[in-house]
């Protein structure tokens, strides 16, 4: 089984139990955000959803096809990813306004 495989894997089982719980919770902005702060304490996890993103972007088996296992485990990784690329976000504005509050422009 290669990398990729095992990372597929791995990707596919935190999305089945991670995204339903917060995408049907009645304050989901609340689950999102301690969502990604989870997500962002860890920046090679991070780092390894970019990566396997792209590798995911080319990766086909011997027939030139995506079979499901893949392609469902890199919906989720797309996921994923957008949790990590929305926390980066959360987190500039945070420090913004905090620069905003304690007086520095």
């Amino acid at each position: 089984m290669s990398t990729i495989r095992i990372f597929n894997y791995i990707i596919l089982i935190v999305g089945i139990v991670f995204l339903p719980s917060f995408l049907f919770h009645e304050f989901f902005i609340v689950r999102l955000i301690s969502t990604l702060r989870m997500v962002s304490s860890l920046p090679l996890f991070g780092i390894s959803l970019i990566i396997l993103r792209e590798v995911n972007a080319g990766y086909k088996n011997k027939e030139g096809n995506i079979n499901k296992i893949d392609r469902i485990a890199s919906i989720f990784n797309s996921a994923l990813f957008l949790i990590f690329s929305l926390d980066i976000i959360y987190l500039i504005i945070r420090l913004g306004l905090l620069a905003l509050s304690s007086g520095y422009d």
